[in-house]
């Protein structure tokens, strides 16, 4: 009868593995990588915000006169400031889809709402036809302009990776 020793260094790396570590031949294991931003959050609510108060103000309004106003929250809107409003809620649900759009899209989109709000503050008799109340309509969209562009340049983008096992 033969006994076979075992040299102390000799060791089997599968052996000295957890169950739950071993790679089955018949087990596929991939990595799932996921990115995404609180400024995805930022930018979605900030897309619905716009198309709800857009499209009240535009089923109110009508398409046959784009300059009549009707009152949605707090400030009177055109037809073409809702056509607006539904235009940029559009875009921002479309950044709000994935992490790096979302916060590029957010500081491009932030900075034009700005320069929007801006041009309303500073000449509100010029935009009252077209944007309603030109004033409260301006200063709205300097402070979702504000906290989109700060949520693009403020918010981290978050990547995690898992292994997924497949049989």
């Amino acid at each position: 009868m033969s006994e076979t020793t075992q040299h102390p260094h000799d060791h089997h790396p599968e052996e000295q593995r957890p169950e739950e570590h071993r790679h089955h031949p018949e087990e596929h294991v991939h990595r799932v990588r996921r990115t995404w931003s609180p400024a995805q959050v930022v930018a979605g609510l900030i897309g619905l915000g716009l198309i709800v108060l857009g499209g009240v103000a535009l089923v109110r309004i009508g398409f046959t006169d784009l300059t009549a106003t009707a009152t949605v929250g707090w400030y009177a809107h055109t037809g073409i400031l809702a056509i607006i409003e539904l235009a940029l809620g559009a875009l921002f649900l479309l950044a709000a889809a994935n992490a790096l759009d979302a916060r590029s899209s957010s500081i491009s989109l932030g900075v034009l709402m700005v320069a929007m709000g801006l041009i309303a503050v500073i000449e509100p008799e010029g935009t009252s036809a077209y944007l309603g109340d030109a004033r409260r309509v301006g200063f709205t969209f300097l402070v979702i302009g504000v906290v989109a562009a700060l949520s693009g340049l403020a918010a981290p983008t978050i990547t995690t990776d898992r292994d997924v096992h497949h049989s």
